[in-house]
C-alpha cells in the first residue's frame, strides 16, 4: 500500500483525489509503490530510480512523492529519464506530494508542488510513454528541448494512457512560461504529443488529457500526429490551453492550441478553454500526399478565443481550422465528417471557423457539421468555406463542405409577442431536405456574417422553403442570420443578415411550409423511436431509441403546431438501443404546458417521430 502523508491539502481537494486514486488502485491491482523522497537526479528514491524499478517489476505500479520541505520541489534531470515501458502501466502521482492542492475547479484551483525541469536534460522529452495504461498526474513539466510529455505508438500500439491535473509548459505556479519543445528536431514541437510515425508506427487509442494547463510551449499545446498508424478515441477535456491557470491572462503556445494531423478517428475535444495561441485554436488536417484523413472529431462546448470572465484572448489565426492551405505541412484538406457544436468562438485573428479543401480532390473536406455555436467578434468571417470570403457563387459540385450554399431569409416579422421567420434554399440545395439553424447577430458586423446566439432549427419542405416561430428570444430591431446543413452533414457559411421588423402579415404562405416535425425518412431512417414512457408524461419522459448503425443523431421535442420546444440530444450514436431523459422543460428551462407534443429523431437527414401527451400534473425539474 502507498504511504499516508499528513499533507496540507485543502479538504475540498482530498476527496476527489483519494476517490480517483483508490479507484485506480482497486481496478488495476497495484502491487508496488515506489516513493520519491529526493530531488536528486539519480540514486535510491529519486524519480529516475522509481521509473527504473517500475519498468523492471511485473505488474502495475505507483510512484508517489514525499519530498521534505515546503516546495515547490524541482527535479532537474541531467539526461533523458527512462521511458515508461511496463506493459501493465504505472501511475506517476505528483498529487501525493504534501502541499499539493487540487481544489474544487481544476486546473484553475490546482497548486502543484512537483516541478520536472528539463533545462539540463539535453535532447529529450520530459516523460516518454511507450506502453499502455499509464497515468501522469499532478506534475509541472517545463523547459525540455522536446515535448513535455510524448506518447508513442510503440510496438503494436498503446492505449489507455492518461495525463491529468498537470502543468505542461509552465512553472509550478501555472502562471509563468517554461516552454517545452524549443529545440525539437522532428515534426512539430508540442507540450503534449501523441505520435505514430515511421519509427513508432503502432496506433494510439483511448488517451485522456484532462484538467491540465498546457501553455507557454514553443509549438502546439497538444499535438496528435499520425503519419503511420492512427490516433483514435482520445479525449481532451477540461483543459486550459494557451492561457494561465486562472484563464485570464495570455500564456501562448507558439503553434496552435490543438493540432490533429494525419490519420485520426473519433477523437473528442470538449469543455476546454483554448485561447491566446499564436496560430489556430484547433486545427484538423490530414496529409494530402498520403491521403490520410482526420474524421469524426467531436469539438463541443469549448471556449475558443475567450478566457474566464470573457477575457478577450483571441488565437492568432482561426478559432477552428478544418483542412489547411497547400503550402503547409499537411498540404491541404483531408478532414471530413467532423462535428463542431455548442462552442463559443470569438476574438480570433482570422475567421471563427475556416474549412479548406485540397484542389486535387473535391471530396476531401466534406461532411463537416457546424451546429449551435456562438461565433462573433472574430477579425474575419464567422464561417468561411475555402477561405475566399464569399460563398454565393459556389456550386454544390465542389468546394469545402461540398460548396454548401447558405439559406436566404425572406421575412422576419415581430407580431403579437412572437417573431415569425421565413426563408428558402436556392440552386441545387432547394431540391433536398436541409436543416436550417437560426442565430441572432450584430447588424453592425453584417459584412462579417456571424451568429452570436443560437435560437433554434427547422427543416425545409420539399421545395426548399422553411418557416420558424419563436417567443422571447427576438424582438423588433434584432438582426438574424442562418446556416444550412444537408443530409451528409455539410454546413454552409452564415447567410446574409436580416432585420426583424414589425408586421401583421406572414410573408410566405403557411401551406407551402411543412411543420418542423414532419417525417422525411419513414421506416428507412437509421434511428427509430421505440417508446416514450410514460405516456401521458407526468414528471419526466424516458425516450428509447434504436440505432441500426453508428450515426450522428439529433433528438428534439416539438409542439403540435411545429414549434421547437427543446433539443435533448445531439451527438454521435453507436449502433444499438439508447435511453434518453426529457425533464419536461423547454429550451429556456420553463415547464411546458399540458398538451400533445412530438418527439423527432433525425439521423442523416432521415426523420422519425412519435407523438405523446404531457399531462396537467405538475412537472418536476431535474
Amino acid at each position: 500500500m502507498f504511504p499516508i502523508h499528513r499533507s496540507p491539502f485543502h479538504f475540498t481537494s482530498v476527496l476527489p483525489y483519494m476517490a480517483v486514486l483508490l479507484l485506480l488502485l482497486v481496478a488495476r491491482g497495484v502491487a508496488h509503490n515506489y516513493v520519491v523522497t529526493t530531488t536528486n537526479d539519480a540514486g535510491v528514491h529519486s524519480l529516475r530510480w522509481a521509473i527504473q524499478q517500475a519498468n523492471a517489476t511485473p505488474g502495475p505500479d505507483i510512484i508517489t512523492f514525499n519530498i521534505p520541505g515546503d516546495g515547490p520541489h524541482s527535479i532537474v534531470p541531467g539526461s533523458a529519464l527512462p521511458a515508461l515501458t511496463d506493459p501493465a502501466g504505472v501511475i506517476i502521482d505528483g498529487l501525493s506530494q504534501p502541499g499539493t492542492v487540487i481544489g474544487m475547479n481544476p486546473p484553475s484551483t490546482l497548486r502543484l508542488n512537483i516541478h520536472l525541469d528539463g533545462m539540463l536534460a539535453g535532447d529529450t522529452p520530459g516523460l516518454l510513454v511507450q506502453s499502455s495504461f499509464n497515468t501522469i498526474q499532478g506534475v509541472a513539466i517545463g523547459r525540455f528541448s522536446r515535448e513535455g510529455i510524448r506518447i508513442e505508438g510503440f510496438g503494436a500500439g498503446v492505449m489507455g494512457n492518461t495525463v491529468r491535473y498537470c502543468f505542461v509548459g509552465t512553472m509550478a505556479d501555472g502562471e509563468f512560461a517554461a516552454a517545452n519543445g524549443h529545440l525539437a528536431r522532428t515534426i512539430r514541437p508540442a507540450g503534449i504529443a501523441l505520435v505514430s510515425d515511421a519509427e513508432c508506427s503502432g496506433s494510439i487509442e483511448q488517451t485522456t488529457i484532462n484538467g491540465c494547463v498546457i501553455s507557454g510551449n514553443a509549438g502546439e499545446g497538444i499535438l496528435l500526429y499520425a503519419a503511420a498508424g492512427s490516433i483514435q478515441r482520445s479525449v481532451i477535456r477540461g483543459n486550459t490551453i494557451g492561457a494561465s491557470s486562472n484563464g485570464r491572462a495570455a500564456l501562448a503556445n507558439h503553434g496552435s492550441g490543438i493540432l490533429i494531423a494525419g490519420s485520426a478517428l473519433r477523437n473528442e475535444i470538449s469543455h476546454n478553454l483554448i485561447a491566446a495561441n499564436e496560430q489556430h485554436g484547433i486545427h484538423l488536417a490530414g496529409f494530402a500526399d498520403a491521403r490520410l484523413t482526420v474524421r469524426e472529431t467531436s469539438i463541443t462546448h469549448n471556449k475558443i478565443g475567450i478566457g474566464e470572465d470573457f477575457a478577450p484572448l483571441g488565437n492568432g489565426m482561426d478559432g477552428v481550422s478544418i483542412g489547411s492551405p497547400n503550402h503547409t505541412l499537411m498540404k491541404g484538406g483531408f478532414a471530413s465528417a467532423n462535428m463542431v457544436s455548442g462552442n463559443s468562438i470569438s476574438r480570433n485573428g482570422r475567421n471563427g471557423i475556416t474549412i479548406w479543401e485540397h484542389p486535387a480532390d473535391k471530396v476531401n473536406t466534406d461532411g463537416n457539421r457546424l451546429s449551435s455555436n456562438s461565433i462573433c467578434g472574430n477579425a474575419g468571417f464567422g464561417i468561411d468555406l475555402n477561405d475566399d470570403g464569399r460563398n454565393e457563387s459556389e456550386l454544390r459540385d465542389g468546394g469545402a463542405n461540398d460548396g454548401m450554399l447558405a439559406p436566404v431569409i425572406t421575412s422576419a416579422e415581430f407580431r403579437d409577442g412572437s417573431v415569425y421567420l421565413h426563408g428558402h434554399m436556392s440552386g441545387a440545395s432547394a431540391a433536398q431536405t436541409v436543416s436550417i439553424e437560426i442565430f441572432r447577430c450584430n447588424a453592425s458586423k453584417a459584412p462579417r456574417r456571424a451568429g452570436s446566439l443560437f435560437i433554434g432549427s427547422v427543416t425545409t419542405n420539399a421545395d426548399g422553403h422553411w418557416a420558424f416561430a419563436t417567443t422571447g428570444t427576438l424582438v423588433e430591431g434584432d438582426s438574424i442570420t442562418a446556416t444550412a446543413t444537408d443530409a451528409q452533414g455539410n454546413t454552409s457559411e452564415f447567410g446574409l443578415p436580416y432585420r426583424v421588423t414589425e408586421g401583421t402579415i406572414i410573408a410566405s404562405s403557411a401551406s407551402s411550409v411543412r411543420p418542423a416535425f414532419a417525417s422525411a425518412g419513414g421506416a428507412t431512417a437509421p434511428v427509430s423511436i421505440v417508446e416514450i414512457a410514460p405516456n401521458p408524461v407526468h414528471e419526466q419522459a424516458l425516450i428509447t431509441l434504436n440505432a441500426e448503425k453508428d450515426v450522428w443523431t439529433v433528438v428534439e421535442v416539438y409542439s403540435s403546431t411545429g414549434m421547437l420546444v427543446d433539443k435533448i440530444y445531439d451527438r454521435w450514436t453507436p449502433r444499438g438501443e439508447h435511453q434518453l431523459k426529457w425533464n419536461g422543460n423547454n429550451w429556456k428551462g420553463e415547464r411546458v404546458e399540458p398538451g400533445m407534443y412530438v418527439c423527432v429523431a433525425d439521423a442523416n437527414g432521415k426523420r422519425t417521430q412519435r407523438q405523446f401527451e404531457v399531462s396537467d400534473i405538475s412537472l418536476t425539474v431535474r
